[in-house]
């Protein structure tokens, strides 16, 4: 695929042997290797996007003002109403979907066609989200105060807040192999092995991390000017200079592939 500076990259995923990429001027690209990518149409006029997740046997894009466009071979989409909240995130996990955005909007699916809002109107931004080992948890920041944010909940129904020790908003959260991972502002990383207790990995940096996966044995986490980290363990973690200071946005692990995404029509893969 070309890539034009022109376009932003906010988000990417894998699923059913297919990489999706989406953009906030409401691209959409399509690759079975990740080498070749297809420019995607949505039809007709919709609002920007700020995810993009696979689960079910569906994908899902979620963006501004309730957007919610619902796949089932990441080619041809649909578009589903579920409310007025601009959503960041969303994840499968246990037959259920979950997408969180503003107003901490927490909603939950089981087909990703009919959305129940399971919580709203707060002065809260919830960015990112994630299923494992029986527990949902949802990043954010709370916006009266500033400070950063953990939900989790084992039903994805009721949720419970988690008490933090640290500054700045949580962007990101991902599970794998008995540990999560949480990513944010300031180079903010977490680490937990049930999800309510957390401590924060001292990184050395400041440059703000915006998107970690796991796969391949390996965690990614990704940030501001083309900050790439890699850990083998979740707790040890090493930079990895990839010849550019663009902002990366989204990071994915695939068909034995790593695929980052960012700012300025920014695609890196590896190997």
């Amino acid at each position: 695929m070309r890539s034009p500076i022109s376009l932003r990259f906010s988000a990417i995923a894998y699923g059913d042997g297919r990489w999706v990429v989406v953009g906030r001027e409401t691209s959409v690209y399509t690759s079975a290797d990740a080498l070749v990518w297809d420019d995607v149409s949505l039809g007709g006029e919709h609002n920007p996007l700020n995810g993009v997740a696979y689960g079910g046997g569906r994908w899902l894009l979620l963006g501004v003002s309730g957007t919610f466009l619902v796949s089932a071979d990441g080619l041809n989409w649909r578009r589903v109403a579920a409310g007025n909240y601009s959503l960041y995130a969303g994840a499968y996990g246990a037959g259920r979907w979950v997408a969180v955005g503003d107003s901490g909007a927490i909603l939950t699916s089981r087909d990703a066609l009919n959305w129940q809002t399971v919580r709203s109107g707060r002065a809260e931004k919830l960015f990112g989200v994630a299923y494992g080992d029986g527990r949902w948890v949802a990043v954010g920041q709370d916006w009266s105060n500033l400070s950063p944010l953990i939900f989790t909940s084992t039903d994805g129904f009721s949720w419970q807040a988690v008490g933090l020790r640290v500054q700045g908003a949580l962007l990101d959260v991902a599970y794998a192999g008995g540990r999560w991972v949480a990513v944010g502002h300031g180079g903010t990383l977490l680490t937990s092995t049930d999800g309510t207790e957390w401590q924060r990995v001292d990184l050395g940096i400041t440059s703000s991390l915006e998107s970690v996966a796991y796969g391949g044995g390996r965690w990614v986490a990704i940030g501001e000017r083309g900050t790439l980290l890699t850990s083998l363990d979740g707790l040890r973690w090493q930079a990895v200079p990839l010849g550019t200071e663009e902002p990366l946005s989204g990071v994915a692990y695939g068909g034995g592939r790593w695929v980052v995404v960012g700012e300025r029509g920014t695609l890196l893969v590896s190997p």
